[in-house]
């Protein structure tokens, strides 16, 4: 069984200081990509991605909705809605820690190579049409998707 963005939800809260330099931030692991079997209201591809990292020893993951614009280009559906069970810490207090939490994931989302993996799983269910229906790509699942470690930077 892979992955799911749903299942996060359940897993421990694991709190970290974001450091300033990306440098010192963890290792992030594709570990699934979905593409939903119905359409946006516009006519394009939904679906979404989940990514992992391992914190101080604990397992972390990041999930959020992606829609391609057009094809080849994918962009975050709603950059406030990524899902994660890592919680920031700010090194200094502040009354703004959901406003907080959401700049320091997407700034972990943004590094990330994720666009390129995503527009190989399109690319892929286009290439071979037979796999219909909701098209799930995980690490180690599908023969033709690769594992993916990317290096944050």
């Amino acid at each position: 069984m892979s992955l799911q963005s749903w299942m996060i939800k359940s897993w421990p809260t694991c709190e970290w200081y974001l450091p300033p330099n990306s440098d010192d931030w963890p290792l992030w692991w594709h570990m699934n990509t979905q593409v939903r079997e119905h359409r946006d209201a516009a006519g394009r591809c939904i679906g979404d991605t989940v990514w992992m990292a391992n914190i101080e020893g604990r397992s972390v993951a990041a999930t959020w909705e992606w829609t391609e614009v057009r094809q080849g280009v994918v962009v975050l559906s709603d950059p406030n809605s990524i899902l994660s069970n890592l919680r920031f810490i700010l090194s200094e207090s502040s009354g703004e820690e959901q406003l907080a939490a959401a700049i320091a994931l997407n700034r972990v989302v943004n590094v990330l190579p994720w666009q390129p993996v995503v527009c190989a799983v399109l690319r892929t269910l286009r290439e071979y049409p037979g796999a219909g229906g909701v098209a799930e790509f995980a690490r180690g699942r599908n023969p033709r998707a690769r594992p993916l470690v990317a290096t944050v930077s």
